[in-house]
């Protein structure tokens, strides 16, 4: 800043003022020179120059100013230096807010926005309240430059806002599909064995009914169901039980096709939606699955081991039946056959 007695100019850092000008196009009254000439040979000064400041300048639009620096045709080079002088005699020069003054205003918008982002739910009513403050800051900028001399910066704090918008918009739909993917597992996988639940498995299985109508293939159904499970709770105790049954469940996880829907039918049945399978290769996987297990000995919650043994019952769509209802008996009716045949078998 250089102060000239009470008067105070604010330079930038190359030395540059910033001027406050006064209007638009004939702000300054724009005689032709010979007019001057005339006035002064004469010496007859009339109204037009009298106890006036008289500023020389070329302004023909050919030129453009050549020995200074035009805004325009309308605003000629010396239109710039008178102002610079008036300016000076009202002591109305523009100052620029501080750069730290506008970092720390861009930092205020962004946690307004980001606050605003985070805390209102619908996502119309948060852009529009971001709009309404990104208006208010530039309609207040605007006031600051006309009533008060003053240049606040509107571009980088509208960027630090924006980007912040952006930003915060993100992390909250990351964060709210986190929240739904988590609810939704939750809604649809058992707590124990962290297989599906028998809600999924109902709309799992009328979909496979869906697609195998529609393409024309085949899809089969696994049910099993732990043998004297029961019994074997009574003996060894049911957090004994719990382990063996999510054991079996991990083995069923780890040995069918990725594209296999392995579910906790209810209590210790487990079913398993095979999409694409007929019945001879979902029969061979029952049989793989039951003796898989049946060699298997498991780890019971007081560091011993048991083995235990499953029934399975296999049932295949369309062969067995037109609809969920009926293929899910035809599973269990085989389940119970192999149980009521010796259990440890597939049916």
């Amino acid at each position: 800043m250089l102060n000239i007695g009470t008067r105070r100019i604010y330079l930038d850092k190359d030395g540059s003022a910033i001027l406050n000008w006064y209007g638009g196009m004939g702000t300054y009254k724009q005689i032709p020179f010979y007019n001057l000439v005339m006035a002064v040979d004469s010496n007859k000064i009339d109204d037009t120059f009298k106890n006036k400041i008289v500023y020389f300048g070329t302004t023909a639009s050919s030129l453009f100013d050549i020995k200074t620096t035009p805004v325009s045709k309308i605003y000629p080079g010396v239109e710039i230096q008178t102002t610079y002088v008036n300016n000076f005699i009202d002591n109305n020069f523009i100052t620029k807010i501080d750069k730290k003054i506008t970092f720390s205003v861009g930092i205020i918008l962004a946690l307004i926005t980001g606050l605003i982002v985070i805390s209102v739910s619908s996502s119309g009513l948060v852009s529009l309240m971001c709009i309404s403050i990104y208006t208010i800051f530039i309609i207040l900028a605007y006031f600051g430059m006309k009533y008060f001399n003053l240049w606040i910066e509107i571009v980088y704090p509208l960027i630090f806002g924006i980007i912040t918008f952006i930003s915060a918009f993100i992390i909250k739909y990351i964060i709210k599909s986190k929240d739904f993917d988590q609810q939704y597992k939750l809604a649809t996988t058992d707590g124990l064995t962290e297989l599906y639940n028998h809600r999924y498995f109902q709309e799992q299985i009328r979909m496979q009914i869906d697609q195998t109508r529609r393409y024309g293939n085949e899809f089969s159904l696994i049910i099993l169901d732990i043998d004297f499970f029961k019994q074997f709770n009574d003996t060894f105790g049911h957090q004994a039980g719990d382990a063996v049954l999510k054991q079996v469940s991990q083995m069923l996880r780890a040995n069918v096709r990725s594209s296999d829907i392995v579910c906790r039918y209810g209590g210790e049945e487990i079913s398993i939606i095979l999409p694409n399978t007929n019945k001879q290769t979902a029969y061979t996987t029952a049989e793989k699955i039951c003796n898989l297990i049946a060699n298997k000995k498991f780890k019971l919650n007081n560091n011993k081991e048991s083995n235990v043994t499953v029934s399975l019952g296999v049932s295949t769509f369309p062969t067995d039946g037109d609809s969920a209802s009926d293929i899910i008996d035809m599973a269990d009716k085989r389940l119970y056959q192999s149980k009521h045949n010796g259990r440890n078998q597939v049916n």
